[in-house]
């Protein structure tokens, strides 16, 4: 009997955990059925608000009933026609701008479509967790390359990922559709590299190949379809980025104790008079530093030419010169070239004056600018030939041959 009893009141507990279990099981899964019904609710509005925040949208009015009456007529007479003379002004514009742009893209195809591929780089989009996005295509810039005797392709791929999940927010600090930006170029939208660049500028003034030449060179090397006023835009582009280093070595001349200058014809064309007129440059040499530079200033030969640029860099040292009183000219005509040749004339002759292959050099300072457009003085002065050498001794040529050491 002690057993039988034994077993019935354990019979009964066990009983009662059962039936207590199933009270809790049942309320769990209540629990479970709301949280359920909650976790749709908030992946409806995370849905809606994703929608809000990155898909389209579309603003457009109810219908207008005439029936209601409007309280602004008065002061909004004649508006609604020029509002709809404004809209179709900008839709034209934006129309004409895309189509200028989808030209513009096919000739530049057109033009490199004869040169082969033959470097590539991708550049991967940063803390990208792979996780949680998918790639979904990729952007593809081309850029034409040069090296002695040949142009080429060189393709920069940018892989563009999205959320795998459209109803989920991004992470922190990142988008819905992540792509790496795009590397800074010497030339907005330009296809010409920085080495390409650097060979017109040595073409121009090193070798003294005009542009036409120059093109109908790149013609042959594969290249279709370069206009003359396409390379003279690249060149006046290029010839900004230089321009500081120009503003720095002529302080840098002017730093010395002792500097010597003179002027020299150069032959400017006047495009009214169909002729080249003689107009006058000025060197100036800073002798202990083998540093020179090139200047011009309209044309002049006044000695008040050298005078205002020592005056500008307060220079207190010996200036040597031929004693040549100077006299202003009257004739003041297409400044911009003169200047030009000045700014690459000075960087050319110092990179002489040092040994510094002026290829090498172009190549790599040009790349160089557009991440120093604010840069102080100290920075930019590193960039002058004298300076960049000292990083760069690959670049430094032999005195027996001319060419680079390496």
């Amino acid at each position: 009997m002690k057993e039988k009893d034994i077993l019935l009141k354990t019979i009964e507990g066990l009983n009662a955990t059962v039936a207590s279990l199933s009270a809790t099981n049942k309320e769990q899964s209540d629990q479970i059925k709301n949280l359920q019904e909650r976790i749709k609710e908030l992946t409806a509005q995370v849905a809606w608000l994703n929608r809000q925040l990155f898909g389209r949208k579309s603003e457009k009015l109810r219908a207008y009933d005439p029936n209601i009456p409007d309280l602004f007529a008065d002061e909004f007479a004649g508006l609604q026609h020029q509002a709809e003379e404004k809209r179709d002004e900008a839709v034209e514009k934006i129309e004409k701008e895309s189509a200028e742009v989808r030209k513009q893209n096919r000739q530049n195809r057109k033009m490199i479509e004869d040169l082969p591929v033959l470097e590539t780089e991708t550049i991967e989009p940063t803390g990208v967790d792979l996780s949680l996005y998918r790639r979904i295509g990729e952007e593809i810039t081309k850029v034409v390359k040069h090296k002695p005797g040949m142009l080429y392709v060189k393709e920069i791929i940018r892989p563009k990922y999205a959320l795998k999940d459209s109803t989920m927010l991004p992470p922190a600090g990142q988008k819905g559709v992540e792509i790496a930006p795009m590397p800074l170029m010497p030339v907005d939208k330009c296809i010409a590299d920085t080495s390409l660049l650097a060979e017109i500028l040595l073409q121009k003034y090193e070798y003294h190949v005009p542009f036409y030449r120059q093109i109908q060179q790149y013609r042959h090397l594969g290249m279709k379809g370069l206009t003359e006023s396409m390379l003279d835009g690249w060149f006046k582009k290029t010839m900004e980025l230089l321009k500081p280093l120009y503003e720095v070595l002529k302080r840098e001349v002017f730093s010395c104790d002792y500097v010597q200058a003179d002027e020299t014809t150069v032959p400017v064309i006047n495009r009214e008079k169909h002729k080249a007129d003689k107009e006058y440059l000025w060197m100036v040499r800073s002798v202990m530093e083998k540093l020179v530079i090139f200047y011009y200033d309209d044309g002049s030969r006044a000695g008040a030419v050298i005078e205002s640029l020592a005056n500008q860099y307060t220079y207190r040292g010996y200036l040597q010169c031929d004693g040549f009183v100077g006299y202003e000219t009257a004739f003041k005509t297409n400044p911009e070239a003169a200047v030009n040749m000045s700014v690459l004339c000075s960087l050319l002759a110092t990179c002489k004056a040092h040994d510094v292959n002026p290829r090498d050099y172009l190549n790599d300072v040009i790349a160089q600018m557009p991440y120093h457009k604010n840069a102080t003085h100290e920075k930019l002065l590193d960039l002058l030939p004298h300076k960049w050498k000292l990083k760069h001794p690959e670049s430094i040529l032999t005195k027996q041959n001319g060419v680079s050491d390496n």
